[in-house]
Formats: C-alpha cells, sequence, structure tokens
C-alpha cells in the first residue's frame, strides 16, 4: 500500500518538474510558462497532494474515516488517471504534436533519381542531375557536378602535366562542398583561382562523414596522386559517422517534397546499433522522426504526455550521457586513422581543417574540442580558424559560412599550400599545428 502512494508521489513530482523544465530541456519551447505547462504542473502537484492526503488519511485520521486502505489506494489512482486524460485532452486541443508521428507511408518513400548511395558514398547521378536542372528542379550547387557525381565542375582524369603539377585533393562535407556561399566563391573555389598552376579536386559531398571522405579518397587517390589532401572536419562529422555510407540519402516524401536524409540514429541511446531496415529510418525521417525501438516506446509516443517525457528523456541524455559521443569518436579515430595511413601510403601530405561552428569562434564547444584532441593523438596536422572568422559576419543563418567566411578560409589555406610549393613544408603555415612527434 505504502509503495502506490510513493509511486504516486514521485510520479507527480516528475511530471511538475517535466512541466517546470521543458524550457531549459527542451529548445524548441517557447520561454516563459505557458498554460499547457501550467496544467502540466498543477496536474503533477495534484497527484502528489492526493497520494499525500491518502497516506494521512491512512495513518493519523484512520480512526475518524472508516474507508479500507485498498478502497482510498483505488480512490486516488482513480483522481491521478482522470488528472492525467483531462490533462492529455487539454494538450491536444492546444495543438501539441506527437513524439512520433500517428500515419507513416513506406510505400511513398523513394530515392530522388538525380541522387545515388552505394559502397563509395553518397553523391549525385551526374545524368539525371543534369536533366533536373534544365528542367529547374534543382538549382546553384546541385548543378556544379562532374561525370563522377561530385562537386567540381571537372572531371577527376589525369593529364599529359600531370606529374609536374601540384595535386591537391579536398574533402569533407556541405562546406566543402560550398553551401551557402555563391558560384565561385567557396573555399575550395577560392583555393583553385588562388593557385592557376595547380590541380584543386573538390570530393566535398553534403551530409556526409570521414567515412565517405575514407571511401572517396581509396577510390581516386590511386589514379590522381594528390601531393596534398585536405579534409575538412566539421561537428557533425562524429555523427554522420555513424550513418552507413549508402544511408545519407535525398528522399522524396509523399507529398512530392525532397529530404535530405542527415543523421539518422542507427544507435540508441545506450549504444546499442539498430537491426530496424533502413526503409523504416527513411520512413520516419521525412516526417522529422526516429523510428521507436519497440511497441511500447511507441504507444507512448503517441500520446501528448508521453511524447513530453520521451522529449525531455532526450535532452537530459544529451546533456548527461557521454557514451553515445565515446561511440562516434572511437569510430571517428578509426576513419581518421585509416585516412592518414593511406594519404601518407601515396607520399602525400595529409591535412585537416576543422571547420568551427558559429559558437566555436569564440569558445571551442565539446565537439570541436574533441576533434582537435583526435588530430592530436594521431599525429595529424590541422588547421585552426577561429581567430580568423567572426560569428556573425562570416556566417549565413544555415550555420554555414557565408562567401565572407568562405573567402578568409580559401585564402589561409591557399597560402599554406603556397608555402609547401615553395619550401616542401608545411609546418611554417599560419594557423597550421603540426605533430609533436
Amino acid at each position: 500500500m505504502k509503495r502506490v502512494k510513493y509511486i504516486l508521489i514521485s510520479l507527480g513530482i516528475l511530471i511538475a518538474f517535466g512541466g517546470i523544465a521543458v524550457d531549459y530541456l527542451w529548445p524548441a519551447a517557447s520561454p516563459g510558462i505557458n498554460l499547457p505547462q501550467l496544467l502540466v504542473i498543477i496536474a503533477g502537484l495534484a497527484i502528489s497532494l492526493t497520494a499525500v492526503r491518502a497516506r494521512r488519511v491512512g495513518g493519523e485520521e484512520i480512526n475518524r474515516i472508516a474507508m479500507p486502505a485498498s478502497k482510498r489506494a483505488a480512490v486516488a489512482i482513480a483522481i491521478s488517471a482522470l488528472t492525467l486524460l483531462i490533462l492529455e485532452i487539454v494538450l491536444i486541443l492546444s495543438g501539441w504534436s506527437t513524439y512520433f508521428p500517428v500515419e507513416v507511408s513506406y510505400d511513398d518513400v523513394k530515392l530522388v533519381d538525380w541522387w545515388k548511395c552505394d559502397d563509395l558514398g553518397c553523391r549525385y547521378h551526374y545524368e539525371t542531375a543534369m536533366e533536373a536542372c534544365a528542367a529547374n528542379l534543382i538549382s546553384g550547387r546541385h548543378c556544379k557536378v562532374n561525370r563522377q557525381g561530385f562537386a567540381d565542375s571537372d572531371d577527376f582524369v589525369t593529364s599529359a602535366d600531370f606529374a609536374e603539377r601540384t595535386r591537391i585533393m579536398v574533402l569533407g562535407d556541405s562546406f566543402t562542398q560550398g553551401f551557402s556561399a555563391d558560384i565561385g566563391n567557396s573555399y575550395v573555389e577560392v583555393l583553385e583561382a588562388s593557385l592557376p598552376e595547380s590541380v584543386v579536386w573538390n570530393l566535398g559531398i553534403a551530409a556526409t562523414g570521414t567515412s565517405q571522405a575514407l571511401a572517396t579518397f581509396r577510390e581516386y587517390a590511386p589514379r590522381l596522386k594528390p601531393t596534398i589532401t585536405v579534409l575538412g572536419f566539421f561537428n557533425n562529422d562524429f555523427r554522420d559517422n555513424v550513418v552507413p555510407l549508402h544511408a545519407a540519402m535525398l528522399l522524396e516524401a509523399y507529398d512530392g517534397t525532397v529530404h535530405r536524409v542527415r543523421g539518422i540514429r542507427f544507435v540508441d541511446s545506450w549504444v546499442n546499433r539498430s537491426d530496424l531496415p533502413i526503409e523504416t529510418f527513411y520512413a520516419y525521417a521525412v516526417h522529422g522522426s526516429r523510428p521507436p525501438r519497440n511497441d511500447l516506446e511507441r504507444l507512448i509516443g503517441l500520446t501528448r504526455l508521453g511524447s513530453l517525457l520521451l522529449r525531455l528523456d532526450d535532452q537530459l541524455r544529451r546533456a548527461n550521457d557521454t557514451s553515445l559521443l565515446s561511440y562516434q569518436k572511437e569510430l571517428t579515430r578509426g576513419y581518421l586513422t585509416d585516412l592518414r595511413d593511406a594519404a601518407m601510403a601515396q607520399d602525400g601530405i595529409f591535412l585537416a581543417l576543422l571547420i568551427p561552428s558559429r559558437e566555436d569562434v569564440d569558445v571551442s564547444g565539446v565537439l570541436y574540442s574533441s576533434a582537435i584532441q583526435l588530430m592530436e593523438e594521431l599525429d595529424i596536422p590541422y588547421m585552426r580558424l577561429a581567430s580568423t572568422l567572426h560569428p556573425v559576419e562570416d556566417y549565413a543563418p544555415d550555420g554555414h559560412w557565408n562567401n565572407s567566411g568562405h573567402q578568409k578560409a580559401g585564402a589561409i589555406l591557399a597560402d599554406c599550400v603556397n608555402e609547401f610549393i615553395a619550401s616542401a613544408d608545411i609546418s611554417n603555415c599560419a594557423h597550421v599545428t603540426m605533430p609533436r612527434n
């Protein structure tokens, strides 16, 4: 009997705490306590007080009220259940969304035909991409691709003067592809324009990580033999490295909209790899959701109160649980080690360009600091640009560099390559930290 009361008291306190803490733990929430939050708090306190009252009645006042203990417990449970039901109805009427979509379509989710993913990673399908560009279905950087499907206007081919020229291969994600910069202003395009006597290949593709950089290097480096390989490393590479190579898809949903699938949770909060079919991830991804781990979690996530608890749980785990980041770091460590060794096997220089987020410009965050730590542990030369960038002037609203940020990064990288061409040594490059060994 006492156990039931204590459970109800704890449940009420938990619900009230969730209503108070939602602003701090759920970034999408609006500041201040609104009506739904107030109702959550009141409901939690009501449940706790009801349980406390039942406890008092069962103890100090048992002689005055002859209600059996089992009946008092039933009344407390009934009041709590009714309170939760009323709160659920109020949240529904106020427009709160569920954690999982109520209806999920599997049949109507399909890949766009101008994008392909395989064991080499994800990239554009050249012929269909050009057709889509001609039909104005896509534009901008989506249309600046070569026949190999990468973000370069030139094909990856050799030439007669190939051996005499400095050959630079740049790997990376959307920053390297040039997102948020006008054509001709990405940092790779600035680098290429500054080195007319060199060959620059851009293998950057949005929503990919170090795993794809390694796969594409192994595919093209034996033939192109880069003198310098630059890896544009951004914080989300840790997350993207968990995703299988073929999974960074562009999907057309049932309503005709195109969704870029990135950061799918192929591991859960306890770092267990998921065995769900990849189609299940895609079907939920177009709704902006991860799939439930089991039927019970789905049922909880279809209620508004359950959705609140799941969202709070997500935020608490992200704030306090380091196991997932440790798993991501170990995967990334392996990819970086293999990429470093592969570049050295080609008798080339490997340089990591550590791209700071807007927040990292002033103070390095956990992910940016983790990237620096990995480079130092693996003896990989790396370039930091935080001291030269401005968190407002050099960043676009979507978090990528704008033209200014790209131009600064491209100019610094070009100066470093010129230093290498002149002295066959990058240790004197500005902003480059060399291995200690």
